[in-house]
């Protein structure tokens, strides 16, 4: 009998340990804090991200675009991007002033590479020597990116991107159509 409660306490313990949930950096959850993050909206699944571009000389240029998603998996993140860019040229005495919004997606195919592609829309108003307009474009960016964490929750990323699409209103085309960028990440 007492071997039977023995076996019996061992197995319930072992059990109840065999229930216990860890993080990617291997911290154990609370069990209960578990299931309510299983049960619906979880403010740690938000991911936020941007970046600064800064270039001056002949060429000014300020871009600053953010992006806010949701981790709907492990594995898989979606979000919205929006950005703002002012441009001036200095011998053509041109500034440009562009907004962009974007729709974007992400795939884990290992904890540091992913899969990404997003869809942009460009709005440009522009004004130079006797003349000024608007312009609309859009992009379609694929590829893949990088990162590298900095702390639990943030991350370095770097992506290459293709844009598939090549719209002849873009005033900026990349000539070698591979996109390179740079950013943080917190929370994917």
């Amino acid at each position: 009998m007492k071997k039977l409660v023995v076996t019996l306490l061992l197995f319930l313990s072992y059990s109840s340990f065999a229930q216990q949930v860890y993080t990617s950096s291997g911290k154990a959850v609370n069990a209960r804090k578990q299931q309510k993050r299983d049960k619906g909206f979880d403010t740690d699944k938000l991911i936020y991200g941007g970046w600064l571009s800064l270039q001056f000389g002949d060429v000014t240029n300020v871009y600053v675009p953010i992006t806010v998603g949701y981790k709907l998996t492990d594995k898989f993140a979606a979000g919205i991007g929006v950005g703002y860019q002012y441009t001036k040229y200095k011998i053509e005495d041109e500034k440009q002033n562009t907004v962009s919004l974007s729709a974007w997606a992400r795939y884990k195919i290992t904890d540091q590479i992913f899969a990404h592609v997003e869809p942009q829309l460009f709005n440009v108003s522009y004004k130079g020597y006797g003349y000024s307009g608007n312009l609309t474009y859009n992009t379609f960016l694929v590829g893949g990116g990088y990162k590298t964490p900095i702390s639990e929750r943030s991350s370095l990323v770097i992506m290459l991107l293709y844009d598939v699409l090549q719209d002849a209103n873009n005033p900026n085309p990349n000539k070698a159509n591979i996109t390179p960028m740079m950013g943080f990440n917190i929370g994917f």
